[in-house]
């Protein structure tokens, strides 16, 4: 493959990961609200139950959006890590940052906000 080739689909990979962890975080998010509105809903008399067994519904749907946004970001990871040297990346260079530096500090940064979170995940699933 050509060089541009390569760095194209590394930066793909690199941005279906971060794309992977802004949903996650999104999902989470709403998980955290519709359990709020829920508890609002149950204190509120004049709410049907069968609202409330609805906004549950959605609740129940969110968080399996959670649980399949944490298998995509444990997926994308495992792909960008086939094509992507951590240990070139992470060491110093001397000199001005090129686009390539930048690229690498970024996915190193990326790189470890995914293992952090699937280990917090994992985690907490035992």
């Amino acid at each position: 493959m050509e060089a541009k080739t390569i760095e194209k689909h590394v930066q793909i990979k690199l941005n279906v990961l971060a794309r992977s962890l802004k949903d996650y975080q999104c999902y989470n998010k709403e998980v955290i609200s519709t359990i709020a509105r829920i508890e609002k809903m149950k204190e509120n008399s004049t709410i049907d139950p069968y609202d409330i067994k609805k906004a549950g519904d959605v609740l129940d749907e969110t968080k399996s959006m959670v649980v399949d946004a944490m298998r995509r970001i444990e997926d994308a990871k495992s792909k960008f890590m086939e094509v992507f040297d951590v240990k070139a990346a992470s060491e110093e260079k001397d000199g001005e940052a090129s686009d390539y530096d930048i690229f690498c500090v970024k996915a190193l940064t990326t790189i470890k906000e995914a293992t952090d979170l699937i280990e917090n995940h994992h985690g907490k699933s035992k």
